[in-house]
C-alpha cells in the first residue's frame, strides 16, 4: 500500500491519470507557477487555532528550527488575559483554557526576537441560543491559483469558524503540499478557528500521520484518530471518517449520537464527512456507508443535515428524508455532473463556498460563487426538506360519503359503472365504443333473421 500510495501521487503531480474506485480520472498537473511560501527564518506553517470551545482554545505553530516559544493572549479590549511558554520544539500546540465565552480573543507568538499573531472567537455557552454563522468549503487540492481565488473570497466574509470537509493537499505526505497549503490559506487561519473532516488525500503517503499532527483534536486518549464531535451554542458536529465506515469509528459514532439525543438544549445536529452517501459527480456516494448502516443511524438520530465533499461540484439534495450538502469547490480541479440523482434539488460544477448562519429555530446556507456572484439561498427548519424548494400541496384524503348518490343510473348496466368509476373517462369511452359495436351486430343479426323468414316464400 505504500508504494501503491507513493505512485499514485507521483502520477496525480505529474497530470497522468490514474484509477481509483473503479473511474478513470486525468487530472491537470499541480500548479507549477504557483508562489512559494513566504520564507521566515523561524515561522514555518502558521499560526492556526482550532479545538476552541466555550473556554478554551488550541493555537498551533511550526517552526523551521527548535525554538522555545511563548504566547500572548489578550481580550477583545486588548488586555493581557493569559501567558504560556513552550520548551523548544519545532511544532508547538498552546492549550488555552479559563475562556470567557462567545468572545473575540487575539494571541501573538514570541520566537526570539521574532514574533506572529492572529485571532479567534470562543464559542457561546452551551445553554444559550445564540445565532452564529460559520464558512464551510473543502477540496483545495492541485490548482493553487483556483485555491488562492476561493481563500481571497473567503477572508472577508463573517464566519466565527471554518468547517472544512476534506481533500488539503494532494499527497498528505508531502511536506511541500501542506507548505501550499499554508501559504495559501495564511490570511483566513489567522482569523478564525478550523475545525475539519480527513480527506482521501490526506491518507496518501503516511495515512494521515501528518493530518491528525496538524488538524486531528487535541483532546484525546490513547491513539490519534481520525473523527470528534464539537459543540458550537445549540449545534453539535460530528466530524468522520468516511474510509471507517464499520471500525473503532462506527462505535465511538454510535455512543456519541445516542448521548447528542439527550443533551441539554441541542438543536441542530451536522454530519461532516468527506464522502457522503449521495453525489452527482464521478466519486458518486459512499456505497460503504449505506451498507454499513451509516444512513440508519442518521435518520435513527434525526441528523439535519450532511456536509461532504469529494466530488469537486455543488449538490444540494434530500434523500431517505436526509438533507445532504456536497462542496467540493474549494479549488480542486472541477468534475463534471455525471448521474443527476432523483434525489438532487440543485447540482453545479463550480468553485465555491458556503456561508452557513444558524439561529434556534432556522439554517440558512448563502451559496457563493468564486467570481462573487450567489449560486443560491437556500435553508431549513425542523420540518423536513428544504424551504427553497417548490412546495407540493398534498391532495386531502376523501372520506366516504353516506349521502344518497346523484349519479345518473346507467340503467342497470353495473359494468359500466364500476369500469367508470375504476378506470377513467378514456376506457368509457372504449366501453362505449364496445358498446355501439354490440348494438349494430345485434341489429345486423335481426337482419338476417327477416330474410331468412322472406326468402322460402319466394321460392
Amino acid at each position: 500500500m505504500p508504494l501503491l500510495n507513493a505512485i499514485a501521487g507521483s502520477m496525480r503531480r505529474h497530470g497522468i491519470a490514474f484509477v481509483t474506485a473503479g473511474c478513470l480520472f486525468i487530472e491537470p498537473a499541480e500548479d507549477a507557477h504557483a508562489q512559494p511560501l513566504a520564507k521566515s527564518a523561524i515561522f514555518a506553517r502558521g499560526p492556526w487555532s482550532l479545538d476552541v470551545s466555550d473556554t478554551r482554545a488550541s493555537v498551533r505553530v511550526e517552526l523551521n528550527v527548535s525554538s522555545a516559544a511563548q504566547i500572548d493572549v489578550r481580550d477583545r479590549e486588548g488586555q493581557l488575559t493569559r501567558t504560556l511558554k513552550a520548551s523548544p520544539s519545532t511544532f508547538h500546540t498552546f492549550e488555552i483554557t479559563g475562556l470567557s465565552a462567545e468572545r473575540e480573543h487575539t494571541y501573538e507568538i514570541k520566537v526570539g526576537s521574532e514574533s506572529t499573531s492572529g485571532r479567534f472567537m470562543t464559542a457561546p455557552t452551551p445553554d444559550g441560543n445564540q445565532t452564529f454563522s460559520f464558512l464551510l468549503y473543502g477540496d483545495n487540492r492541485t490548482d493553487h491559483a483556483a485555491h488562492e481565488a476561493v481563500v481571497s473570497s473567503m477572508v472577508p466574509r463573517p464566519g466565527a469558524f471554518l468547517i472544512h470537509t476534506g481533500d488539503f493537499v494532494v499527497d498528505g505526505g508531502t511536506p511541500s503540499e501542506w507548505d501550499k497549503f499554508f501559504r495559501i490559506e495564511d490570511s483566513l487561519l489567522r482569523t478564525r478557528a478550523i475545525f475539519s473532516c480527513v480527506g482521501n488525500h490526506e491518507l496518501f503517503g503516511d495515512a494521515g500521520d501528518t493530518y491528525v499532527r496538524l488538524f486531528g483534536p487535541t483532546h484525546t486518549t490513547g491513539v490519534p484518530r481520525l473523527y470528534s464531535t464539537m459543540r458550537w451554542s445549540h449545534a453539535r458536529f460530528f466530524l468522520l471518517n468516511a474510509f471507517d465506515a464499520a471500525g473503532d469509528g462506527r462505535a465511538w459514532l454510535e455512543r456519541e449520537l445516542e448521548q447528542a439525543d439527550h443533551e441539554q438544549g441541542l438543536r441542530w445536529r451536522f454530519v461532516v464527512i468527506h464522502q457522503g452517501p449521495y453525489s452527482s459527480g464521478p466519486h458518486g456516494g459512499s456505497h460503504a456507508m449505506v451498507r454499513n448502516g451509516l444512513v440508519t443511524l442518521f435518520r435513527r438520530h434525526k441528523i439535519d443535515a450532511i456536509l461532504s465533499g469529494h466530488d469537486h461540484l455543488y449538490e444540494r439534495g434530500l434523500a431517505n428524508d436526509l438533507r445532504y450538502v456536497v462542496t467540493g469547490g474549494g479549488g480542486a480541479p472541477l468534475y463534471p455532473i455525471k448521474h443527476r440523482l432523483e434525489s438532487t434539488r440543485k447540482v453545479e460544477s463550480t468553485r465555491h463556498f458556503i456561508e452557513v448562519s444558524v439561529t434556534s429555530d432556522h439554517v440558512t446556507m448563502n451559496v457563493q460563487r468564486v467570481d462573487g456572484t450567489l449560486l443560491e439561498t437556500c435553508g431549513f427548519g425542523k420540518e423536513p426538506g428544504w424551504d427553497c424548494d417548490p412546495k407540493v400541496a398534498a391532495t386531502p384524503p376523501v372520506a366516504p360519503s353516506t349521502a344518497p348518490s346523484t349519479t345518473p343510473s346507467h340503467r342497470g348496466c353495473v359494468s359500466c359503472a364500476i369500469v367508470e368509476t375504476n378506470l377513467g373517462r378514456p376506457h368509457t369511452m372504449v366501453v362505449a365504443a364496445v358498446g355501439l359495436g354490440l348494438f349494430l351486430a345485434r341489429r345486423y343479426k335481426k337482419r338476417n333473421a327477416a330474410h331468412a323468414k322472406v326468402e322460402p316464400r319466394l321460392r
